[in-house]
């Protein structure tokens, strides 16, 4: 019975540790103007947090996507 809790418990941490790593939010393009490229197809950071910055008032709460560029999950689409 132990050693199954001590499996399941390096498991969690296992898949704890992938989930941070794979959760994409405004840190991770902050300094990373190739990853702000790769995913978004704009040129750097700062063009990335102007656009976000112009569009960010119209968005609207009834989509489930979340935006992974502010501390709080905000719908992208549809725009009002």
């Amino acid at each position: 019975m132990e050693s199954e809790l001590n499996r399941r418990t390096v498991e969690t941490m296992t898949l704890k540790d992938i989930v941070a790593k794979t959760n994409i939010s405004e840190e991770t393009f902050k300094n990373d103007d190739e990853k702000v490229k790769l995913y978004t197809g704009l040129p750097s950071f700062v063009v990335l947090m102007t656009l976000f910055n112009f569009i960010e008032p119209d968005l609207t709460q009834s989509a489930n996507i979340c935006c992974a560029l502010t501390n709080m999950c905000k719908s992208v689409v549809p725009f009002d």
